[in-house]
């Protein structure tokens, strides 16, 4: 009788425990991911090389997001030889999450020209013709015939341009009373006289309907 009793409760134990086991594997297992995809290139130029920098992964476990290592997550590479919407899918484990980008063929979407003034010290002064191109992949290029290029990436929401330039300095459009859409900036420098000298400038340029 004591052997029936005992081996009844050791069964018990077991399934109990097997119980206890699957309620918590299905609590605290991972059942979805989160993306980040807030600094992540979405918009590609048709040949170029795919990557997914600065994703940020996270795990979803008990209400709770705990963010997964590079290493432990794949991320799909889609046809970058065509243009049109590519969807990314990223998977850990078994789970699966995706995101869009766009492959592009690049084009000029936006001109800004205009003015930059150069400060050369000692009160002197002078005036660069200067053009500014955005592309539909978020890339800008800046130059003035001869003198200086600077070129980077822009973001574009609602009717703003904003970007930051190689000095560091970052600069964001504004529409005026009259319409015209202005891209002012400053902290621009570039070198002259075989670099013996460095001309700081600020401008504001207009955007070209």
């Amino acid at each position: 009788m004591k052997k029936s009793v005992s081996k009844f409760i050791t069964v018990t134990t077991l399934v109990l425990g097997l119980i206890l086991s699957a309620v918590f594997v299905g609590c605290g297992g991972v059942k979805e991911i989160a993306l980040d995809t807030s600094a992540v290139d979405t918009v590609f130029e048709v040949g170029a090389e795919f990557n997914s920098d600065n994703l940020v992964v996270y795990v979803k476990k008990g209400g709770a997001n705990e963010r997964i290592k590079k290493d432990e997550y794949k991320v799909s590479a889609p046809d970058m030889s065509t243009e049109g919407k590519k969807t990314v899918t990223v998977t850990y484990g078994e789970i699966t999450a995706t995101y869009e980008i766009e492959v592009v063929v690049k084009a000029l979407v936006a001109t800004f020209t205009g003015n930059v003034t150069f400060g050369l010290g000692g009160g002197r002064s002078m005036d660069l013709m200067s053009e500014l191109k955005c592309y539909n992949t978020l890339e800008w290029e800046i130059s003035s015939p001869n003198m200086y290029t600077d070129s980077g990436e822009y973001t574009f929401k609602d009717g703003v341009y904003t970007m930051l330039m190689g000095s560091g300095a970052k600069i964001s459009s504004e529409k005026g009373d009259d319409g015209k859409i202005t891209l002012g900036y400053e902290g621009f420098g570039i070198k002259l006289m075989g670099g013996r000298l460095t001309a700081n400038g600020h401008g504001i340029l207009t955007l070209q309907e």
